[in-house]
């Protein structure tokens, strides 16, 4: 059970934000739960992510359509812009913009905390996308 909860009655989808924290047996906040979901881990060396810059060669490199390996019948594009990526659902065409450089083959979404990895071949063309972690998506334009 948690030692300290909160509500928050703002505008959050859905309603309230439910956030219990739980402490460790020396009285140290270790980890939170939000709205009853899996636990949040504290870690005690943090390192927030570095935003790049990136020529424009460098996002157009990632560009292109993607097909989902678990539902061959769902597609999204990738699009480079001045600074970041683009990412579009084909199947209801929702975007996802502001997909920042952490490096050449990682981006960040911020506002929804998500990131996206491009894996390359050996010639170093990309070849595959990983999404949300664990959505591997192959490269087929």
């Amino acid at each position: 059970t948690a030692d300290l909860t909160f509500e928050f009655l703002g505008k959050t989808p859905g309603g309230s934000l439910h956030a219990a924290f739980t402490k460790n047996d020396a009285g140290q906040v270790t980890q939170v739960s939000v709205n009853g979901h899996h636990p949040w881990i504290r870690v005690n060396e943090y390192k927030p992510s570095v935003i790049v810059t990136l020529t424009p060669a460098e996002l157009k490199a990632v560009e292109g359509k993607y097909q989902f390996e678990s539902n061959k019948n769902a597609f999204l594009t990738i699009t480079a812009n001045a600074s970041s990526l683009t990412m579009t659902t084909l199947w209801d065409g929702k975007k996802k913009e502001n997909l920042v450089p952490l490096s050449d083959h990682e981006f960040l979404n911020v506002e929804e905390a998500f990131d996206l990895k491009f894996v390359k071949d050996g010639s170093g063309k990309v070849v595959k996308m990983i999404a949300y972690t664990s959505d591997v998506w192959d490269k087929v334009e």
